[in-house]
């Protein structure tokens, strides 16, 4: 016996040294072939070639320094031309220019494609695990897409009284008496936001419970947190990485169907299956909220697993997780600016109490009226514009597997990804007069457009003088993506951030805590806002 464990000790050691040589072998050999690959796209539009030693220092620099990496590309190519850099969570990115926008905004997906794209930021097929991920084209954007634009006009008025009394509820102004209290920025905003978002997806059932909120917005963390580590990690240790990190999600995904969604979901289950004319109705208009849109579709679907609660949930939290986090951070952004900027609270709140019906009664809010708060309106704008959520939108995978040619001759080698690079692109002065300010009314009717981002489609490049409302995507505006995969929920964002906006100036002050920070920093292709910055609030009293 100890011969044979001698023997085990003597070999074991060459061993594990052939298999982390055997390793280093196959990893440099994928980069060799990821490098060529790199270098035939940069070929297209004459950027000079990388070798594996350039290529692995830019790749490390990309985890942390990826803005940085994006702007001296950007620069060396005047904003004119292309340029390839690689990229930790996605593999090699073509960032293409403003012009390139309007040649791939409508391509197909059979060529360049969106969902596996938007997928692989989350990692939903370890952070949500469901056996339908491989089934094909995911079915709810459309349904999801129906239900929003039948919806966000009637829940106006229940949407802002709801986000009234979450801002109440989670700033705790009412034991304050009048008092300032310090509130944690982005972890405050994600519950108010949750508790309004509720609203359309879930209804008043579960949609106040406070247990509720508390474990979706730790699941959204959790996923967001996972799914950006996990895309450092390589295709064939995914699944025993996501083992060891991804616990954190899969275990507030079930707590959340075990405490919650279970009943939830049952319940309607039982209601469509026994209600003939729901359950044959194609008018999203009838549903209550969002769940139980989704529920049809996904019910009248060929492929039964849609049908089955955990496989459903999976589908359904991945566009609420979504709307949750990106809604959060973008409003973060908002308030950090307006504490920059303090002149523009009276602004503010003189025009939401001029437009307004009934300013102290966020019931009689209307969309109609929603949509003219213009100062509202350019602000959050010029706010996404200045701080993005990512530093790489419009991302698309070349699925061919002779890749994509866009008519300049630029190519798209297979399996990469084409990008624009948002905030190089929103700080050019080509498109933008003094882009480095931020300017609050950029976007108003009363500020001179100069730059790109007014033009319609038909190409006046700015010689009009209408605003360039919140919602409006253009070559150099691409917060929301543009084309046939536009960002689908922006227009419930943009109803949310306005009305958000609005019941903050109306009935609060704010200001910096002593921890108070703007400064975000990168992971990848993510602007991560500071999760210990803090404010101050205080509940105004209106003047009778």
């Amino acid at each position: 016996m100890d011969s044979q464990q001698k023997l085990f000790g003597v070999l074991s050691i060459p061993l594990v040294w052939l298999a982390t040589f055997a390793l280093a072998c196959v990893w440099i050999f994928k980069l060799q072939k990821t490098v060529r690959g790199v270098n035939l796209a940069a070929a297209s539009f004459g950027q000079k070639p990388y070798t594996i030693l350039s290529y692995s220092r830019e790749y490390v620099r990309g985890i942390l320094d990826f803005p940085g990496l994006l702007s001296e590309n950007y620069a060396r190519s005047n904003g004119e031309k292309p340029f390839v850099v690689p990229n930790p969570m996605f593999g090699p990115i073509v960032m293409v220019t403003a012009k390139h926008v309007s040649e791939y905004r409508f391509a197909r997906d059979t060529e360049l494609n969106a969902q596996e794209a938007l997928h692989k930021i989350l990692q939903t097929k370890w952070t949500l695990p469901d056996k339908t991920w491989d089934s094909g084209p995911s079915f709810h954007p459309t349904h999801l897409r129906k239900y929003l634009q039948k919806s966000i006009g009637p829940s106006t008025p229940d949407l802002a009284t709801e986000i009234n009394l979450a801002m109440s509820r989670f700033w705790n102004v009412e034991s304050s008496n009048g008092d300032w209290i310090e509130v944690d920025l982005l972890g405050s905003l994600l519950k108010i936001v949750t508790q309004g978002i509720n609203k359309l997806y879930i209804g008043e059932e579960i949609g106040r419970d406070e247990g509720y909120i508390d474990g979706l917005v730790a699941l959204a963390t959790a996923v967001v947190t996972c799914g950006l580590t996990l895309n450092l990690v390589p295709l064939p240790f995914k699944s025993i990485a996501s083992t060891l990190m991804c616990w954190p999600t899969r275990y507030r995904r079930q707590v959340l169907i075990d405490r919650y969604l279970c009943d939830v979901i049952q319940r309607r289950k039982l209601k469509l299956e026994g209600n003939t004319a729901e359950r044959e109705t194609e008018d999203s208009e009838s549903y209550t909220d969002y769940c139980m849109a989704l529920l049809s579709a996904a019910y009248k679907d060929p492929n039964p697993a849609y049908y089955e609660t955990e496989n459903f949930m999976s589908r359904f939290m991945t566009h609420y997780i979504a709307a949750i986090f990106t809604t959060s951070v973008t409003f973060s952004g908002v308030v950090e600016k307006l504490i920059q900027h303090p002149h523009m609270l009276s602004v503010l709140r003189d025009e939401a109490n001029a437009v307004l019906i009934d300013p102290e009664n966020p019931h009689t809010w209307r969309k109609t009226d929603i949509a003219h708060l213009d100062i509202h309106d350019s602000f959050i704008r010029e706010s996404m514009r200045t701080t993005p959520v990512s530093f790489a939108v419009m991302r698309r995978s070349a699925i061919k597997p002779e890749g994509y040619t866009f008519p300049d001759g630029t190519v798209i080698p297979s399996y990469f990804e084409v990008g624009v690079p948002l905030d190089q692109l929103h700080h050019d002065e080509k498109y933008y007069k003094d882009a480095r300010q931020f300017d609050p009314l950029r976007f108003t009717a009363k500020s001179k457009p100069t730059d790109e981002s007014f033009a319609d489609r038909s190409g006046t490049n700015g010689s009009n003088t209408r605003k360039a409302p919140l919602t409006t995507t253009t070559p150099s505006f691409l917060v929301w993506g543009d084309g046939s995969h536009a960002c689908i929920g922006r227009f419930l964002a943009a109803n949310i951030l306005k009305i958000t906006l609005a019941n903050l100036v109306l009935n609060y002050d704010i200001e910096p805590a002593t921890n108070f920070s703007s400064q975000r920093r990168s992971f990848g292709v993510m602007n991560v806002p500071n999760r210990t910055s803090r404010i101050r609030i205080r509940q105004r009293v209106r003047k009778l």
